[in-house]
């Protein structure tokens, strides 16, 4: 199967498509003033569109816990001179919870994959979503920056493609979102300050680090991935001691920023990696993404998920409302065969659920499922899957 619309590197073309009239629509018309008043139109109009994909219920039920969400909490990296805003989706009930930590896409935010994120809380973590530097949101704030490149811009007002092309220029996007990750470790005390209905819920000792794509990157950092960005021979690691397990979405393999297959021979903590037939990135397909599994020794601890007509947009729910055979299905997912998007979610949120309960719970009862069971789970949602085990 050849990639759709690499034209797009690191951000699925799913989520592009639907946004293309917008980006037409402001190069039709970037004449004088009107520039602003279009890219102001634009961009209220993918915060709408974004909104109302993320507030339709779908997936599995809830878990026993109810959830409540704070987004958008700041916190100052004084180092940096650099705000991250948090989105904490936290139990309302007496804790204290595992921590996960999830680093977005390009270009999307921290209040987003909301589906996911509340899957999981609902099940028992505190899921603390930063907003990094290379959101859509984030970046139009800014009236500094510009991509000469870009029909798209004026300065301050990025679209969506030239924030993807800055980001993927720059060397140091994925090291710096580790950062951003490492960060909000350190800040768990302010952050408990600042939502109150924190206090006594984090279990600080039993931590998990997730994220799509370039997001999946940064988990591998922070998991201990060693990597070669600079002109120093010896490879470099952001290690997070802290972090207890990793997972990935639609990650990184060799050649991106520094990866090579010795890179994950340096993380010793559990990792799981997660991909699709129709997950493709800058011309690069599922194999791609399934080489941190691929070239990671044989330790009992690592796990690949592997599901037919997944794509780098199936993993946070945005598109799981959709049915096959509809026209929206068609122009929004792009599956080969039709795949279900609701019954992919669905296999997606029980298996990273069972390897958070595992790893950050010490759940027998979630190892056997994901070990044994995966097939039956699969068989009974109508998906085409595997789990990899080694």
């Amino acid at each position: 199967m050849k990639p759709a619309l690499p034209t797009f590197p690191a951000f699925n073309a799913s989520v592009v498509l639907p946004l293309l009239p917008f980006f037409l629509l402001g190069v039709a018309v970037l004449s004088g003033g009107k520039k602003t008043i279009v890219a102001e139109a634009a961009r209220r109009d993918m915060t709408q569109k974004f909104a109302a994909m993320e507030a339709v219920p779908r997936g599995l039920p809830f878990g026993s816990f109810t959830v409540t969400r704070t987004p958008d909490v700041l916190l100052t990296d004084t180092s940096r001179s650099k705000e991250v805003p948090v989105t904490v989706t936290a139990p309302n009930e007496s804790g204290p919870f595992p921590v996960i930590l999830f680093s977005h896409n390009v270009g999307e935010d921290g209040t987003q994959n909301e589906a996911l994120l509340r899957w999981w809380a609902s099940h028992g973590y505190v899921v603390l979503s930063p907003t990094h530097s290379d959101s859509l949101k984030w970046q139009q704030r800014r009236a500094d920056l510009c991509d000469p490149e870009g029909d798209d811009v004026g300065e301050g007002n990025l679209g969506l493609q030239s924030i993807v092309r800055l980001t993927t220029r720059d060397p140091q996007a994925g090291v710096q979102r580790a950062r951003d990750l490492s960060f909000v470790l350190d800040s768990l005390e302010t952050l408990e300050k600042q939502v109150p209905t924190l206090a006594g819920k984090l279990d600080t000792a039993h931590i998990g680090v997730a994220g799509n794509s370039l997001g999946a990157y940064a988990a591998q950092l922070i998991g201990g991935a060693a990597v070669s960005i600079s002109s120093s021979d010896k490879p470099l690691s952001f290690r997070d001691p802290r972090a207890r397990a990793i997972l990935q979405f639609s990650g990184h393999g060799t050649g991106s920023r520094g990866l090579t297959q010795n890179s994950w021979k340096t993380i010793k903590i559990p990792m799981m990696s997660v991909t699709g037939s129709s997950d493709w990135s800058r011309g690069r397909g599922p194999e791609w993404k399934r080489e941190s599994f691929t070239y990671s020794p044989a330790t009992g601890n690592r796990y690949h998920v592997y599901i037919t007509g997944a794509h780098q947009g199936s993993f946070g729910g945005r598109f799981a409302s959709l049915r096959r055979g509809s026209k929206q299905f068609a122009s929004k997912s792009r599956q080969e065969n039709g795949e279900d998007q609701k019954a992919i979610f669905s296999y997606a949120e029980q298996t990273t659920l069972a390897f958070w309960d595992m790893t950050l719970k010490g759940d027998a009862a979630a190892k056997t499922a994901l070990e044994r069971n995966a097939p039956e789970i699969a068989r009974k949602l109508g998906v085409t899957a595997t789990v990899s085990h080694k």
